[in-house]
């Protein structure tokens, strides 16, 4: 259960370039079943013991990443406001782990 094989996945832009696929991880069904089930106990378990910060937007029903953005913007926003300062660091790992590693010979 703990082995997958994985499949570059074409995403956009010319087919000759390594870096317009993405790595896709072919799991059996039992797995796939599995993981759905013990995914659905931890979210809920999470959530009856509220033990997820109000700044956690990712798996909780009700929120997204545009939520989360939304949460962000209301924050900067009074920090202006009320003239206090305010240090925002803007990362864009979309590079770092969409990548599929290079088999040498």
């Amino acid at each position: 259960m703990r082995m997958a094989n994985i499949m570059p996945l074409f995403k956009k832009g010319k087919r000759s370039q390594v870096e317009n696929y993405r790595p896709d991880s072919l799991m059996s069904q039992i797995c796939k079943i599995v993981k759905y089930v013990l995914r659905g106990e931890l979210i809920s378990h999470l959530d009856k013991y509220n033990l997820t910060k109000d700044s956690q937007h990712r798996f909780r029903k009700g929120y997204s990443s545009v939520s989360n953005l939304l949460t962000f913007l209301e924050m900067v926003t009074a920090c202006i406001e009320g003239k206090m300062p305010n240090n925002t660091i803007y990362l864009d790992l979309a590079k770092a782990f969409d990548k599929i590693p290079l088999l040498h010979e």
